[in-house]
């Protein structure tokens, strides 16, 4: 329903439907008048930009669009992503594409009963309201992410969401020893662990910016 209120010398007129709100101010409060009816006829005809209604889709048709979006990134679908988001597809995909407080309550639930830590059901619930926002800012579909904040907050009060704890220590010569002895006794193993293991610590690379090395970025000339 169209409003028009005086502003001083002019007129503002706004426009009210469920989730969409447009408002504008004129000299003239014929203006106004004439504007508010067309904007309200445009929303009614899906032409004002209003969200499309998310009622006909699957969480998991946001998910498959959200997995293609990342996988054309620069950053790329990374194997831990890939994992997660297979996951939430899985347990959450059959259910509506908008989500409700319960349903992440009864899935974080489940997680804790599968023993999981704080950071891992931290980045679960992350994955999932990213998710949501983008089947919302891309799909332009009429969702909201607030149930599912609403509910991770719930569970951070709670202590089962959180940050990794700090490490405190280094790994001892001994422990390492250790290590190696066993990487090495593993014969059938075709993963270099051993060689994996003193190249992390000698360059403080991330396991995944190791195994994508290739010989050709190796610059013995720039020693890099």
């Amino acid at each position: 329903m169209a409003t028009i209120r005086k502003r001083g010398s002019r007129y503002q007129a706004m426009v009210r439907r469920r989730y969409h709100q447009e408002t504008k101010t004129f000299a003239l409060k014929q203006d106004a008048e004439t504007w508010a009816k067309e904007t309200e006829l445009k929303i009614e005809r899906n032409s004002a930009g209003i969200l499309n209604s998310s009622k006909k889709y699957n969480f998991s048709d946001i998910i498959e669009s959200y997995r293609e979006r990342c996988a054309h990134s620069k950053r790329g679908l990374g194997r831990t992503k890939e994992n997660v988001i297979n996951r939430l597809d899985r347990e959450l995909g059959h259910l509506p594409a908008q989500l409700q407080r319960h349903h992440i309550v009864n899935f974080a639930r489940a997680r804790l009963r599968a023993a999981v830590k704080p950071p891992t059901l931290a980045m679960d619930i992350n994955y999932i309201i990213a998710i949501s926002e983008h089947g919302s800012k891309w799909m332009e579909l009429n969702l909201s992410s607030e149930p599912l904040k609403q509910a991770r907050d719930m569970f951070l009060k709670d202590g089962h969401v959180g940050r990794s704890q700090e490490r405190n220590r280094r790994p001892t010569p001994e422990e390492l020893e250790l290590l190696q002895r066993c990487f090495n006794s593993m014969r059938t193993a075709t993963i270099p662990m051993n060689d994996i293991m003193l190249f992390a610590m000698s360059s403080a690379m991330r396991l995944g910016e190791i195994c994508q090395i290739e010989w050709q970025d190796y610059d013995p000339k720039e020693k890099t």
